[in-house]
């Protein structure tokens, strides 16, 4: 049975069709989604959005251009994001929530501006990163092609955890903590704020700093939350 069949037939059975989905959740963190591995492109929807808690949203073009700005999977090549608890959610029938509780070693340096002055901070030595647990969700546009509309990811669970490197900070922000760059990663952060306000001068494609949020104009009308960066 090809896996168009198997989608097929979840029309008519709720039980397989919340596991396929929960299965191509998984699928796009481990091998698809450009952050724990290289990006596949044609997963993404055109109408993709992106948004963390203090970063986005951003729009498909500019969430795989900050992926390539740091490639966290290259300087951590062993990262894994360990994902679990995957559930399909009841207000929302092509939504899958789960957790992400990463690992991996500091092999070599994180690319873009931000990852030379990383290594010259702390040059790769094989440091542990724990990440803090954090809650992440995927939203398909259709079950039948399955393609990503929407990921949100970053939203540490518990920032007093233990064992962690992080300093219950998410995502890249998170990564930086353990390699001794502590950034402010509050929602809200005045700090955080403005070195988003002053970043954007020189983000982008080719810039110093990674895009935190895409163009308002460019932002899909189905994205209705008018919060953007760490607003709260």
């Amino acid at each position: 049975m090809t896996q168009t069949d198997d989608r097929d037939d979840c029309d008519d059975d709720p039980q397989q069709r919340s596991l396929l989905l929960c299965q191509a959740a998984e699928r796009f963190m481990n091998s698809q989604g450009g952050y724990f591995c290289p990006i596949d492109t044609t997963i993404l929807a055109d109408d993709f959005v992106f948004r963390g808690p203090v970063i986005g949203p951003l729009v498909k073009t500019d969430y795989i251009e900050v992926l390539d700005y740091f490639r966290v999977y290259e300087a951590f090549p062993d990262v894994a994001p360990n994902c679990f608890g995957f559930v399909v959610d009841q207000s929302d029938p092509l939504k899958v929530r789960f957790f992400v509780r990463a690992t991996g070693t500091y092999q070599n340096p994180l690319l873009g501006f931000l990852g030379m002055a990383a290594a010259k901070v702390a040059p790769p030595d094989g440091r542990d990163y724990r990440g803090s647990t954090e809650a992440w969700s995927i939203l398909f546009d259709d079950e039948h092609t399955m393609l990503v509309r929407c990921v949100t990811g970053g939203y540490v669970v518990d920032r007093f955890e233990d064992a962690t490197t992080t300093g219950g900070r998410g995502l890249t922000l998170g990564i930086l903590s353990t390699l001794g760059i502590p950034l402010p990663a509050a929602p809200g952060s005045l700090v955080l704020r403005l070195t988003q306000w002053v970043a954007g001068w020189s983000s982008g494609k080719g810039g110093l700093f990674p895009r935190t949020v895409s163009d308002v104009g460019a932002v899909p009308r189905w994205w209705r939350d008018s919060r953007r960066g760490a607003d709260i």
